[in-house]
């Protein structure tokens, strides 16, 4: 493995949005591959500054331009794109819980199949959606330490609204829930 993904360029590689967070995007590589963020970091031997406990992987620092290069080699994306998600990383700091919006996670507007985490969730002061008016949610950031790729971070936001609309729905306050495939 190791001298597969430090020698060639990943085989599937999802391309970051410009708004999305750098270790969501990294999240979102590692669930290509059913593997950990920190796993990916060994693996690519590059330093994405992912913990060692990668509890708060969501929330990494800016990479240096020694990493986002070579990075952009084995993802196949360029190195100006990685830099403006890169750029999103700018004020984020580690947390006790993490804000998100349910119905803008599930609903991307650019491609409705790929849900990603948004950058400025992760260091919003804001209480409500700007683009739903709805409450944030929140996610413990030990949630990240038990779920280290974005595609168990979704199943555990998907199984969190599951819980939330069935207490709504037997306290009168909505219609019966839905339930989503995951």
């Amino acid at each position: 493995w190791l001298f597969i993904m430090s020698t060639r360029p990943l085989p599937l590689a999802p391309r970051p949005f410009p708004e999305e967070a750098m270790g969501g995007w990294l999240g979102r590589i590692a669930s290509q591959y059913q593997i950990g963020v920190d796993e990916l970091q060994q693996l690519t031997d590059l330093d994405l500054g992912i913990a060692p406990s990668h509890e708060n992987w969501t929330a990494l620092p800016v990479l240096p331009l020694a990493t986002i290069e070579p990075l952009a080699c084995i993802t196949r994306v360029s190195p100006e794109k990685l830099w403006i998600v890169n750029f999103n990383s700018t004020g984020i700091s580690p947390a006790q819980a993490y804000r998100y919006c349910y119905k803008c996670l599930i609903a991307n507007r650019r491609d409705y199949s790929a849900p990603f985490w948004q950058a400025h969730w992760l260091r919003i002061e804001d209480k409500i959606c700007f683009m739903h008016n709805e409450k944030y949610r929140m996610a413990r950031s030990s949630s990240f330490r038990l779920r280290p790729n974005f595609r168990r971070i979704l199943n555990f936001v998907y199984g969190e609204d599951r819980v939330i609309s069935q207490k709504a729905y037997r306290f009168g306050q909505s219609e019966k829930p839905v339930a989503i495939p995951l």
